[in-house]
């Protein structure tokens, strides 16, 4: 007989004896239930009807039921806490047993909404709004109630995953602090990282060992000098180059140097305090080897081997090579002299590593284009001086120290800024060229800073870096150095050893070699970085009949600037780019760097101990070599390899990296090394930046400022499929390179072959680059000072003719006419005097249309006066007279800045692939419209003419019909005739062009295109610039110019309009705000170089070319005429602009307590609608609204 004892404090059911198998259901929690329905009070309901609550009973019942069958435990009455036990929530046959029992409990189908946001939120942000994280909650609140008859083990699952995500969210510990010392770059690299190991990768620090040795070293390997000559040596002459298969130019290598050299940097001083330095350098050198072999003057030295563990300089992509691996060095490079201090400059043109003035001269041009960089970067944020910490006059601190802090802050920022450059460029051109993603018409670029989440968690990043021995020995890729390179280095080293026997260069030789090359360069030990010079290695083309010159020497500073000429600097980059690399592989390595590379193997097997080819292989996950024609199927190279080890597993890793068979050139191989330098160099490209505190976490707008975030962005646009390098030549080489250059947008291939790559993308593609294109001549502006209190100002080229170059190259036209006065002229003539009055009317409703009450308490409102109000009143005039479609506050927008492109792109002094493609974009937009209006105004001679008028004047008509309907059912008024004046100048300059000029009619569109532009950019900047120099800050400052006398005459002009609001009418009232309007203009010109622009057509020396003289006294009784180059330096915009500018100032003064809005909403900059060059300028005035405008009837408006 069995007995059962209820135990009443549990509520659970103790078997006195082992149930029968049919027995324990009977005694389940679920068959309990079955008595209790309709007693229960802890059910979820969907409502009061007593059905629902016996429906979710029974689903409940069911779900027990459910765990019977699957768990097949054996016990009955069990607890939450025992089918806990029971169950493992990661055994994927479990948890499917849970997701079940939860669907047959009824507790999925009604959380199916939440289960779809989740599923569809994998792999993206959350967004909140589906409240998916509330959801989550309640269903763990509803689902996770403890009951004696259910398990919660799928809850606790599930809360476990949800605790994981929440984990996920933040840092532990964090990456980054606010402390002040830790916002810039350390000058050795220190406290990178944060969280524990301030040392971490630091200069001077010990290299790190990635892959453990554990392959015990053969006694039978050979000496370095036998893998040399067997594996990696090239052949003598031209015939044992390889030119590299996928046509890397030498600049790659050049920059890689920059890499390899800011990472390496192996201590090789001897240490006296070890008996290992006490060995002369030959000491596995034959006894006999050591008889014949000359050495060169002096004792031979030491090799601190003992100290080889140490890496020299940081761990970090920081540019160290021009910045320098400690205080002490990076204070030989800054410019601390009186007049700078407080800038954060560095020396012009200089850098602090001499070691890159022993490679080819392609490294130390890019390192002084950083450094160039570098100084425009500092004196643009210290111009900009976004977050006024600093003076931008440091002369104005009085404190030395205040002086130095600014200094170093500006310096350290400058750094930021110049290192993303850096970055940018490695992952921007040098990974792009690496996997040859051109190939695929791709801007895709791999990009390890991006933030990386999963449900598994994050991938860490901003955790520091170290570099290891195995990497410095894959990074010595001699193999690639060009014909050119090699015979460089070869005369250099013909220096130590005259004989130029290779195998006899020992370390005595090699130093007499390199010790005269630094004297040659003004480097030796102790010597100023500022008179360092350049090796020059001209190799000349050859003329018809003769053969190649070379030119060597040394390319020289000028002595009063410091600074090497941008003609030899572009020489040098330009040699690198059309100069093919090696390839890589066996017997490619030139056999003048025999003793080098022998060094680097017998330190790597006698000093680090590094691992072999297959235990780095298996380390990376690659699969190891089993025979040697797996490691190259060469059969000389492989029989040579296998003679020299014996087996594949005993391959070292120096001989192995760079004798292995390498790539052929496809989709994501584009560097063609070996297999395993290739997977290896990618996974070095992610530790090292996204490890980089500098670039991950701490690359923010505050440390790097606004403008020095968006200077070192990528573009996908410029032509390059966002690549960086171009843009670093032409900030700072400018007019050295022709836009459109490939050797400019793609240096790191060699022109011939990446035009190929892009002629099989798309032969139309193709058009848009040049092999051998000519730099234009630049636009610009230049001040002579001829006497103490004289500046003129005068162009440094015929603008009218570069301009119509660049129509030109627009239009695609060759020798196309101009005759631009003839549109300027028509324009004049279409002025009737009267438009003021529409323009009064427009600004008045457009100031009360877009000023927005900010504060309720009080009644300011504010506005922006140049992108709501100026801006759409300028665009929406000039599209009125030219015919151009303009339709809403977006159109108004988009038709200024297509405008505003192509202005830009005939006036930046130096032109740009990213300039030019916009403008072709605006001008494909625009220039249509143009022709058909012409073509509408034209005099047919034939039928064919007549065709095209008859099609002209139906598309004109069909315009302007869906631009009035747009109106119409927007609300927008619709002026009344508003086609005729349109109609009437297109007539007019039709006839006048007749007469002279009989320009076609692409040719006079282009003409009308370039005056629309002109007048649209030139009059929204110089409307804007004005009220910037006459609308007094937000707390205006005592002394300021607003406070002078001349401004006085302004403030009697406001007073009389609102006393009596008629007065404006009298021309003479409208010409002193005119007057007023154009001073302010002249004297706060949005060009820096024309502020205080006074014309002056006086005839002198300086001939056409000259614009004028800068007189920076405020004047408003100034002859008119000598404004007549303000806007553009023809003189052609002035007329137009005197008729709007009146009106603006008088409107926008009359407002009351008018001021600039504060902060930086107040500060007069750019924005830019959509990917445009252009900017449209914006500002936002702030007054008093109670009584701010007097309506036509003089009444003031509430």
């Amino acid at each position: 007989m069995t007995s059962y004892i209820t135990n009443t404090a549990t509520g659970q059911t103790q078997m006195g004896s082992q149930l029968k198998p049919g027995e324990r259901l009977l005694y389940s929690a679920g068959f309990t239930h079955l008595y209790q329905l309709g007693e229960a009070s802890d059910l979820p309901s969907l409502g009061s009807s007593p059905v629902w609550r016996k429906v979710y009973q029974f689903q409940e019942t069911v779900g027990t039921i459910s765990d019977y069958l699957f768990t097949k435990t054996g016990k009955t009455g069990t607890t939450d806490e025992d089918v806990s036990d029971l169950i493992d929530t990661k055994d994927p046959t479990k948890l499917a047993y849970l997701g079940v029992q939860q669907l047959l409990a009824g507790r999925i189908p009604e959380n199916v909404e939440m289960i779809g946001n989740l599923l569809s939120s994998l792999g993206k942000p959350i967004d909140d709004r589906k409240m998916l994280l509330e959801d989550i909650v309640g269903w763990l609140a509803t689902a996770g109630r403890s009951r004696h008859h259910g398990p919660n083990s799928f809850v606790n699952g599930v809360q476990g995953q949800f605790i994981n995500l929440l984990w996920g969210d933040l840092p532990h510990p964090p990456t980054v602090t606010l402390a002040p010392e830790h916002r810039y770059r350390s000058a050795d690299g220190s406290y990178n990282n944060l969280t524990g190991f301030p040392l971490l990768g630091a200069a001077n620090q010990p290299y790190a060992r990635s892959v453990k040795p554990m392959h015990a070293h053969a006694p039978d390997v050979a000496e370095p000098e036998d893998f040399f000559d067997a594996i990696l040596r090239r052949k003598p002459g031209p015939h044992g180059f390889k030119p590299h298969p996928a046509g890397i130019s030498s600049l790659l290598f050049a920059f890689a140097n920059l890499i390899i050299h800011d990472l390496f940097w192996t201590n090789n001083q001897p240490d006296p305090d070890s008996p290992m330095d006490n060995k002369p350098n030959d000491d596995h050198t034959k006894k006999d080897e050591k008889e014949q072999k000359p050495t060169a003057d002096g004792p031979s030295k030491k090799r601190g081997r003992s100290n080889q563990w140490q890496n020299r300089t940081s761990s970090y992509l920081s540019l160290d090579p021009l910045y320098g691996v400690n205080q002490a060095e990076q204070d030989k490079v800054r410019d601390y002299s009186e007049p700078n201090l407080g800038k954060g400059l560095l020396f012009p043109d200089s850098f602090a590593s001499s070691r890159l003035l022993l490679m080819p001269s392609a490294s130390c041009a890019l390192l002084v284009l950083f450094c160039r960089n570098h100084n425009r970067v500092a004196e643009k944020v210290l111009q900009l001086n976004e977050q006024k910490r600093w003076n931008p006059n440091p002369s104005e601190i009085k404190s030395k120290e205040q002086r130095k802090k600014q200094d170093d802050e500006v310096f350290g920022t400058a750094r930021l800024v110049n290192c993303n450059y850096f970055v940018q460029m490695i992952l921007h051109d040098y990974l792009q060229s690496i996997l040859g993603s051109v190939q695929a018409d791709s801007d895709w670029s791999l990009d390890p800073r991006t933030q990386i989440k999963t449900l598994l968690g994050s991938t860490p990043k901003a955790c520091g870096n170290s570099v290891s021995i195995e990497f410095n020995i894959l990074y010595r890729w001699h193999s690639c150095l060009s014909m050119r390179q090699t015979q460089w280095l070869e005369e250099k080293m013909s220096k130590g050893l005259p004989s130029k026997k290779w195998d006899d260069l020992n370390e005595g030789a090699f130093m007499k070699a390199m010790e005269s090359l630094m004297t040659e360069l003004n480097a030796g030990p102790g010597t100023d970085p500022r008179k360092w010079k350049l090796s020059k290695y001209e190799v000349n083309p050859s003329t018809i009949g003769g053969a190649e010159t070379v030119e060597q020497g040394t390319y020289e500073r000028d002595p009063e600037t410091g600074k090497f000429r941008d003609e030899d600097l572009a020489r040098i980059l330009q040699d690198a780019t059309y100069d093919v690399a090696g390839a890589f592989g066996a017997h490619h390595t030139p056999a003048v760097l025999r003793w080098i590379d022998c060094q680097g193997m017998r330190t790597a097997r006698d000093v680090w101990r590094a691992c072999t080819l297959n235990e780095f292989r298996e380390y990376l996950g690659l699969k190891a070599f089993e025979s040697f024609k797996e490691w190259n199927s060469d059969e000389t190279v492989a029989n040579a390899m296998e003679d020299l080890v014996g087996h594949p597993s005993n391959i070292p890793l120096h001989a192995g990296l760079h004798g292995e068979e390498s790539k052929t050139p496809r989709l994501g191989a584009g560097l063609c090394p070996g297999y395993t330098i290739s997977r290896a160099i990618l996974s070095d490209a992610v530790a090292l930046v996204r490890g980089d505190r500098f670039y991950t976490d701490s690359a923010t707008a505050d440390a790097l400022t606004d403008w020095g975030l968006n200077d070192c962005q990528p573009d996908p646009r410029d032509g390059s499929y966002g690549g960086m390098m171009q843009r670093l030549i032409i900030n700072n080489l400018p007019n050295q390179y022709a836009y459109n250059d490939v050797a400019l947008l793609f240096p790191f291939m060699v022109p011939k072959t990446i035009y190929q790559v892009l002629t099989d993308i798309s032969p139309r593609k193709a058009l848009n680059y040049s092999l051998e294109p000519q730099p234009y001549s630049p636009i610009g502006f230049k001040t002579f000072q001829v006497s103490p209190d004289r500046k003129l100002v005068c162009k440094v080229s015929d603008t009218e003719s570069i301009q119509r170059q660049r129509m030109e190259e627009l239009f695609g036209m060759p020798n196309m006419r101009s005759c631009l006065s003839n549109v300027y002229e028509t324009l004049d003539s279409a002025i009737t005097g009267e438009e003021w009055k529409f323009f009064e009317k427009f600004l008045s409703e457009r100031i009360k249309q877009c000023s927005t009450r900010r504060n309720p308490i009080y009644c300011d409102q504010t506005v922006d006066i140049c992108r709501d109000v100026t801006n759409p009143m300028i665009s929406g005039w000039l599209a009125h007279i030219f015919g151009l479609v303009e339709t809403g506050l977006h159109s108004e927008q988009l038709l200024l800045t297509a405008l505003s492109d192509v202005y830009l792109y005939l006036t930046e002094a130096q032109m740009t692939f990213k300039s030019r493609s916009a403008a072709r974009v605006a001008a494909c937009g625009l220039a249509w419209q143009l022709k058909f209006h012409i073509e509408a105004e034209s005099s047919p001679t034939s039928i064919s003419s007549m065709i095209r008028k008859g099609a002209a004047v139906i598309t004109v008509g069909a315009l302007n019909m869906l631009e009035d309907t747009i109106k119409f059912v927007s609300g927008e008024p619709i002026m009344r005739n508003v086609h005729e004046d349109s109609r009437q100048f297109y007539h007019n300059l039709r006839q006048l062009n007749a007469s002279e000029g009989n320009l076609s009619v692409d040719e006079l569109a282009a003409d009308c295109l370039r005056a629309v532009a002109t007048l649209a950019y030139t009059m929204t900047h110089g409307a804007a610039h004005a009220l910037d120099h006459i609308i007094p800050p937000a707390e205006p400052t005592p002394g300021s110019h607003l406070d002078s006398k001349a401004f006085q005459g302004l403030h009697d002009l406001r007073r009389l309009c609102l006393e009596d609001p008629t007065c404006f009418q009298n021309a003479d009232v409208r010409e002193k705000y005119c007057r007023y309007g154009l001073e302010s203009t002249r004297l706060n010109h949005w060009e820096p170089a024309l502020k205080g622009l006074v014309a002056n057509l006086a005839p002198d020396s300086q001939g056409t070319n000259r614009v004028g003289e800068l007189d920076f006294e405020y004047n408003p009784a100034r002859k008119l005429k000598e404004y007549q180059k303000l806007l553009d330096l023809e003189g052609h915009c002035s007329g137009f602009y005197q008729e709007i500018i009146p009106v603006i100032i008088k409107e926008v003064q009359r407002l009351n307590k008018l001021r600039k809005a504060p902060g930086r909403q107040g500060h007069l900059s750019k924005i830019r609608v959509l990917d445009s060059v252009s900017g449209m300028p914006t500002m936002h005035i702030r007054y008093d609204g109670t009584h701010n405008i007097l309506d036509t009837q003089g009444r003031s408006r509430p």
